[in-house]
């Protein structure tokens, strides 16, 4: 049984009294332990997608499933982690990872616990009492993914974590997680990630969903088989990324 199950999922929105639909049809699997790209041009619906997974949108059509029940009535714990990491300016590294725990019921001294845990995960250190204006944006992302993984999430949603960064700071990160995940004793299971980089999808993934413009429907499931770790310079690599460019542009 997959993890996760999408089925003929659709999304439509009433723009000016007309219908526009974001994407239709989008049917695909996750299992446990497995992590899956979307790649897409702009407007296909990619970010749609991972709202509609995480609860803050509902689809027209299509039903998901999570470990066989229908996923309102599973209530898995999924995270997410955005573009931007939106914290709040008034509080400490260590209260914006605390405060995604209040709602679960969670003492004082067991949200300080766990917060500290993941922020010395991400390699922060020494931040706990930092605000958010002390950090550079590759911290502020970190302290994004310490909150995501700070309620145990079984699958991380991810959309363009690393498009803001600078490339130094956006390969470290990409590594950092990619060692977190192949972390058994630390979350998530699996992972979805919405990009644009063609490049980066390849060096993360063990599928990529590769959609086509508005609508955006899937065009192919491809399978990364390159091993793990991968190298950006390895001759398979950039044969890797030109076929998915290929698909990409028919």
């Amino acid at each position: 049984m997959p993890l996760l199950e999408v089925k003929n999922l659709s999304k439509s929105y009433g723009v000016n009294g007309k219908s526009v639909i974001a994407f239709q049809n989008i049917s695909f699997t996750l299992d446990k332990r497995e992590f899956i790209s979307i790649v897409g041009p702009s407007g296909c619906g990619k970010s749609t997608l991972l709202r509609i997974l995480i609860g803050l949108e509902d689809a027209t059509e299509g039903e998901i499933i999570f470990e066989g029940k229908p996923l309102k009535e599973a209530k898995p714990r999924f995270s997410m982690v955005f573009q931007s990491p939106s914290l709040f300016p008034w509080l400490t590294v260590e209260e914006n990872v605390e405060i995604v725990l209040e709602p679960l019921g969670y003492t004082q001294e067991e949200r300080e616990k766990i917060a500290r845990k993941y922020i010395s995960v991400v390699g922060l250190d020494g931040f706990e009492n930092a605000y958010p204006k002390e950090l550079s944006g590759g911290m502020k992302q970190r302290v994004g993914l310490a909150r995501a993984l700070a309620v145990d999430p079984e699958v991380l949603l991810m959309d363009e974590p690393f498009s803001s960064l600078d490339s130094l700071t956006a390969d470290a990160l990409r590594e950092e997680v990619l060692m977190l995940w192949a972390n058994p004793s630390l979350p998530p299971d699996s992972i979805i990630l919405v990009t644009h980089n063609i490049d980066e999808a390849v060096l993360m993934s063990d599928r990529i969903l590769i959609l086509t413009p508005r609508p955006g429907r899937i065009i192919e499931d491809h399978k990364v088989s390159l091993p793990r770790p991968r190298n950006k310079k390895d001759p398979e690599f950039y044969k890797e990324v030109d076929y998915v460019v290929s698909v990409l542009s028919r």
